[in-house]
């Protein structure tokens, strides 16, 4: 392997130069760079990087979170208000539209799935929860 640029390496990964520069700023010391030019050494590191940060996606669980309902309409028939309990804060649900007239009676308790992405919390209800 030789060394090579941002913009190359972003080519071969299918990233932007700028989320490979980000990367290499934050994993990367001065032995690793030639110039612009990153080393082998400075490569293996971002595809290190890259590697363990898969790892970290491909084994999140989403938490199983409890919400109460809220007697408030919403437009659209596959998202209904709740408020997260443990986050103190009122949130969209995602349900089916066949199942929204039951869980959204007031203060009707249910789980849902809590996950997260570039920190922000999205909520999902499942049949058969438990925690």
């Amino acid at each position: 392997m030789s060394n090579m640029t941002c913009g190359e390496l972003a080519k071969e990964l299918g990233k932007l130069p700028m989320q490979i520069g980000r990367v290499k700023n934050e994993v990367c010391d001065e032995s690793d760079l030639d110039g612009k030019e990153i080393k082998p050494s400075g490569i293996a590191k971002i595809l290190n990087h890259y590697k363990v940060e898969m790892d970290i996606l491909e084994n999140a669980d989403p938490d199983v979170v409890y919400v109460e309902a809220i007697k408030q309409p919403v437009a659209n028939p596959r998202w209904m208000l709740a408020f997260d309990r443990e986050r103190k804060q009122k949130v969209m649900v995602s349900v089916p539209k066949n199942r929204k007239d039951r869980l959204s009676q007031p203060r009707t308790r249910f789980l849902v799935e809590r996950g997260s992405q570039d920190g922000k919390y999205f909520y999902k209800w499942r049949q058969n929860l438990s925690l």
